[in-house]
């Protein structure tokens, strides 16, 4: 089996799971029911999402065209945790659409506006109080992780210029531009005596 085909078989597997957690997904995936959805995040291959009211389908291949195609890099696929970002990042050129924009934005939607009850499935497999305190537990981690990784980039930042020596401040860098600038002329200079010596 193809590493393509198996990527598109896990996507729906997880697609499926995920929508299953949040009953009302189910309202939001029947206003989609019949739309086909391409999607090419690079540098994976392109996939085509085929909604239907009992499921989300992920395609490698879809003979017909898709209602809607989207085309990003990995790194933008990031963004768009609101729906609302999608004109921006087209007009950045970040995200390449061809089609109907409102389909989009409902399928980002049918994932960003899920509200699954992850306690209530796991107290029917463990119990109400082991379930209780294992998401609060979770909550509170999710917090804290949360806090960390809004100030790491800062604190990285620190240590990197700081302590590490890895980056160079601005006045460091206007420096060092100055002195290749300089560095480059007195070449071009000693060039320029060498060739009229060798005359």
């Amino acid at each position: 089996m193809p590493l393509s085909s198996l990527i598109s078989a896990g996507v729906e597997a997880l697609s499926n799971q995920v929508l299953a957690l949040d009953e009302n997904s189910s309202g939001r995936r029947s206003l989609l029911a019949g739309k086909v959805l391409a999607i090419k995040i690079s540098p994976l291959p392109c996939f085509y999402f085929v909604i239907s009211k009992q499921q989300l389908d992920v395609l490698n291949q879809y003979e017909a065209e898709a209602d809607c195609s989207l085309s990003m890099s990995l790194f933008t696929l990031a963004e768009l945790k609101q729906a609302d970002k999608i004109p921006s990042l087209i007009k950045q050129d970040k995200l390449q659409l061809e089609g109907d924009i409102k389909l989009a934005q409902q399928f980002a939607d049918l994932f960003l506006q899920l509200d699954p009850d992850f306690e209530e499935k796991l107290s029917q497999r463990i119990g109400d109080v082991a379930a209780y305190q294992v998401m609060s537990k979770s909550r509170m981690v999710a917090q804290a992780l949360n806090g960390l990784v809004k100030t790491t980039p800062e604190k990285l930042n620190e240590i990197a210029s700081e302590e590490w020596q890895l980056l160079v401040g601005q006045l460091e860098y206007q420096s060092w531009q100055q002195q290749v600038q300089a560095l480059s002329a007195d070449l071009e200079k000693l060039s320029s005596r060498i060739e009229a010596l060798s005359k």
